[in-house]
């Protein structure tokens, strides 16, 4: 749970994490050297993300999504998934976002 406001802060995809409205939440998808980052996707909940400009950012190369200006329509649990012939999971994080600091 996150105790004092600040502007960022950086998850690793396990457990649960509560955090402040407005922050921008950095999601990190645990993935091993052997996995090639470029097939990465991710969800929320049942519904696959898209990039959504000054909202959503993606980097595939690192293995990390960015939500900016976090609501609290943003709460959810979030998965990175590899996409090969099938599916690969790996830990997912619930975010909740607390309505006000």
């Amino acid at each position: 749970m996150q105790h004092e406001w600040r502007s960022r802060i950086a998850l690793m995809l396990r457990g649960h994490a509560t955090v402040f409205n407005g922050v921008t939440v950095k999601l990190i998808c645990p993935i091993g050297k052997a996995v090639d980052k470029q097939r990465l996707v991710w969800m929320k909940g049942h519904e696959f993300v898209s990039a959504k400009p000054k909202k959503i950012r993606v980097n595939n190369k690192r293995g990390v999504m960015n939500i900016k200006d976090t609501t609290y329509s943003d709460s959810g649990v979030y998965t990175c998934l590899s996409k090969f012939s099938c599916f690969y999971t790996f830990p997912d994080v619930f975010v909740c976002i607390l309505c006000s600091r």
